[in-house]
């Protein structure tokens, strides 16, 4: 006998019927759903969202899971603006914990990204951006306790961030205690720390830390790069300084390197004075705009070679 129409077993039958023949849904937001539709949809979207957390592992977290976390927030959102069915499969409501469940999640990668490096001021913004969106998604849908968590972790990845940078400045510290200040290595680690100061924004040290690489450069011989084309008549370094530099690098190596370490100096440089000093951040930045020019790139190091195989018989 066949259950009644849109009686409890009539809809326990679809959905047994579902899970048999489970398929992706291909709905449109545009078209009109019914309740099934609706609720595979819902089904599907969650099914997805517990194989993406099994990957919510600091040992996992990546790109890809990232973006996946952010594709089942818009399912999720997009479902949200359909009509919910007509019959309590589930209910709006149920759509925006899930919404605010997924928010903490993109949180939660984020924090997981946090490392030390250069990119560690972004993601903890990111992490701190969704955590908070969470809570106000929580604090809407009546789950005030569930947003107090948001705000642990919030509090808990103030603490780990801080910790990681003073740990990785403490690091680049002993670095260039290690290190010559006349190797090129030594500017590098200098300009890493600039750039570990600026993502925490501490502008005034990445600042020091810059300026300070700038000066090196020019006392080692390595000519600053400007806005007129390099001649051979601008050698890159003194004739004094080519045993030191030729020790660190092989010939192959040192208009990449010297090119690469003016091109991250001058774009640190454009960051902290767009606010304070416009016309100083637009030099720098249009001294790497041109530097990240195909020919720019090309024709420099090719006068750099020539000059150093002309002066030193390489």
């Amino acid at each position: 006998m066949n259950p009644t129409p849109d009686s409890f077993e009539y809809w326990m039958e679809k959905i047994r019927l579902y899970w048999r023949n489970m398929a992706k849904p291909t709905a449109d937001i545009n078209s009109s759903l019914d309740d099934e539709e609706k609720l595979r949809w819902f089904i599907d979207i969650d099914r997805r969202h517990l194989n993406a957390i099994a990957n919510k592992l600091p040992d996992k977290v990546n790109q890809q899971v990232l973006q996946e976390f952010i594709a089942i927030l818009q399912e999720y959102k997009k479902l949200l603006q359909l009509q919910p069915p007509n019959y309590p499969l589930y209910k709006a409501e149920d759509l925006r914990d899930k919404i605010a469940n997924v928010m903490e999640d993109i949180a939660d990668v984020y924090c997981f990204m946090c490392t030390s490096d250069g990119k560690a001021g972004f993601d903890y913004k990111q992490a701190n951006f969704y955590y908070h969106q969470a809570i106000q998604s929580y604090v809407e849908n009546n789950s005030a306790e569930t947003a107090k968590r948001c705000f642990k972790k919030i509090a808990q990845l103030r603490i780990n961030y801080k910790i990681n940078v003073d740990r990785e400045i403490e690091h680049l510290f002993l670095t260039l205690e290690s290190l010559s200040p006349h190797s090129l290595k030594y500017l590098e680690t200098l300009i890493n720390l600039a750039e570990i100061y600026f993502a925490n924004g501490d502008n005034f040290e990445a600042e020091k830390c810059l300026l300070l690489t700038e000066s090196k450069l020019k006392e080692l011989g390595y000519t600053q790069f400007s806005l007129t084309e390099i001649t051979n008549d601008s050698p890159i370094l003194n004739k004094t300084q080519s045993r030191d530099f030729l020790e660190e690098y092989n010939s192959g190596e040192i208009a990449v390197k010297v090119r690469e370490l003016y091109r991250r100096l001058y774009f640190s440089l454009s960051q902290i004075y767009r606010e304070k000093a416009v016309q100083e951040a637009a030099k720098y930045l249009e001294l790497v705009n041109r530097m990240n020019g195909d020919d720019k790139n090309k024709n420099p190091s090719e006068q750099m070679l020539n000059w150093l195989n002309s002066h030193f018989n390489l």
